[in-house]
């Protein structure tokens, strides 16, 4: 997990309100784990002037437990929920599993490196277990035929007992 202190344009470390403390924003790295805890993507929005023109920015978190690739579960002023930044494109994949039916803080979450052609080198989420190699022929090498499972016998038993 990297971790950021949150500066304004002219360099000023920004602080809370009410605790003075720093503000600080945190992002996933590769290999990082996650459950959120909410079945949500949460999305704000401001308005600012980015090189001359007036823009809306768009901001997306989610709040979740993370553990980084060693396996440490990442705490934040001795809470193990914690607000995470996720780019829109991560936005967008969390925000299809749940429109799908997938509840999102059911399931362990990786980070994981993907190649873009527009973009070069990038950042995903997806579930845990999910981005396992293909099989090749050599894998099957070992098997002997009479070791395989007989599907004709299977389906002639389940057929029988019913």
């Amino acid at each position: 997990m990297r971790k950021e202190i949150v500066k304004n344009k002219d360099g000023e470390v920004l602080r809370n309100k009410t605790t003075n403390e720093e503000l600080v924003n945190n992002w996933f790295e590769v290999d990082d784990e996650f459950i959120p805890v909410m079945n949500k993507v949460f999305e704000r929005s401001h308005d600012a002037i980015v090189k001359g023109k007036n823009q809306t920015i768009v901001n997306y978190s989610i709040l979740a437990s993370v553990r980084d690739k060693d396996g440490t579960k990442i705490e934040q002023k001795g809470k193990d929920e914690i607000f995470v930044n996720v780019t829109p494109t991560q936005a967008k994949s969390l925000n299809s599993k749940i429109e799908s039916g997938v509840e999102i803080n059911q399931q362990l979450w990786r980070v994981y490196s993907y190649e873009s052609k527009m973009y070069g080198s990038q950042i995903g989420v997806g579930l845990k277990g999910q981005f396992k190699q293909p099989k090749k022929f050599e894998d099957f090498d070992s098997v002997k035929f009479n070791d395989a499972v007989d599907v004709d016998a299977i389906e002639e038993d389940n057929f029988e007992n019913k």
